[in-house]
């Protein structure tokens, strides 16, 4: 039987449920055509999930009821999520209730996902770790430019082509032609040493983009994240620990909010560990189609010949669990 708790990090409730599901999510964002291709500004996709209880007193359905009134927003876990335990924020919606005896009820509810990494908001055991454009102050050899990620403040914003002085290769019909990926990151994030901690779950990186992914002379222009957990300045490369690619992800022709989705992770961070978020990207013409920015390098501003990154801001990736750094 599935358990669902209601208002972790606050009065917990635990439930026992005797039937969960997920129903069709809830999108924020849309689609829409442009140039003839479609194209997607969706930020996310949110859980929706029917529930019904096992039998609860009637006092644990009062205040099952009292904590969702209004509207109320809490932080819950269950397996009924599926989602390795992570924590998401819900509203909820009674739908039917039914007298079981003179004391106890079953109960019919659905939770609704009201924001996670994507759409600005996140549980309190959630760390973001955001982007900067100051070069780090003590960056490892092999990665000199490398530049600071922190935990707080402001961090200025910019923006930058990738895969600048690249040409794609080209092929007939009926393709597909090869695709052609950074030869060293684009760029790198290094966070300065940090506390232990578990990071236990699934992260999910927030950057600005705006390009052409398919359509037009691309067949594929788009990027990646890549964490490590480095320990000893040595990056940890077991099969639990990392490192983590995300899934590849491209801006729109209008530009807006991407969303990396990583696997789960199970990190047991130590003392003077570090983590590095670096950013990978691809591009591959279409059959019979030609690099339309054969000189890159003069890309006009929003030039769509190459996919535009911009971090900075609140742009970073957002972890699973409490970092803080070393005192």
């Amino acid at each position: 039987m599935a358990v669902l708790t209601v208002d972790v990090g606050g009065t917990p409730l635990t439930l026992a449920c005797q039937r969960g599901g997920h129903a069709a999510p809830r999108r924020v964002g849309n689609k829409h055509t442009g140039q003839g291709a479609e194209e997607s500004s969706v930020r996310a996709e949110l859980m929706v999930v029917p529930v019904v209880t096992a039998p609860i007193l009637s006092a644990t359905y009062a205040t099952l009821k009292a904590m969702f009134a209004l509207g109320a927003q809490k932080t819950c876990q269950g397996d009924l999520f599926n989602n390795n335990g992570y924590y998401i924020v819900c509203s909820a919606k009674i739908t039917g209730e039914l007298r079981e005896t003179a004391d106890s009820w079953i109960v019919s509810f659905t939770l609704y996902e009201v924001g996670n990494a994507l759409t600005g908001v996140t549980s309190p055991d959630e760390t973001l770790v955001l982007t900067t454009h100051t070069p780090a102050v003590d960056p490892p050899a092999d990665y000199p430019a490398a530049e600071d990620a922190v935990l707080s403040g402001s961090t200025g914003g910019g923006c930058f082509y990738t895969l600048l002085g690249v040409s794609p290769a080209e092929c007939s019909l009926p393709g597909p032609c090869a695709i052609t990926y950074s030869a060293t990151a684009e760029r790198v994030w290094i966070l300065p040493p940090v506390s232990a901690t578990t990071l236990s779950g699934i992260p999910t990186g927030i950057f600005v983009s705006k390009g052409s992914e398919g359509g037009a002379a691309f067949a594929y222009q788009s990027s990646k994240l890549v964490i490590y957990l480095c320990r000893g300045g040595t990056e940890v490369t077991d099969a639990v620990e990392g490192p983590v690619d995300s899934d590849w992800r491209a801006g729109t022709f209008f530009g807006g909010v991407i969303g990396f989705t990583f696997p789960a992770i199970a990190w047991d961070v130590e003392d003077g560990d570090q983590i590095r978020v670096e950013l990978w990207s691809r591009i591959s013409l279409n059959p019979g189609e030609s690099d339309p920015t054969p000189d890159p390098e003069d890309l006009p501003a929003y030039n769509l010949g190459r996919q535009t990154i911009c971090y900075g801001g609140g742009t970073g990736v957002v972890f699973p669990g409490i970092i803080e750094l070393l005192p």
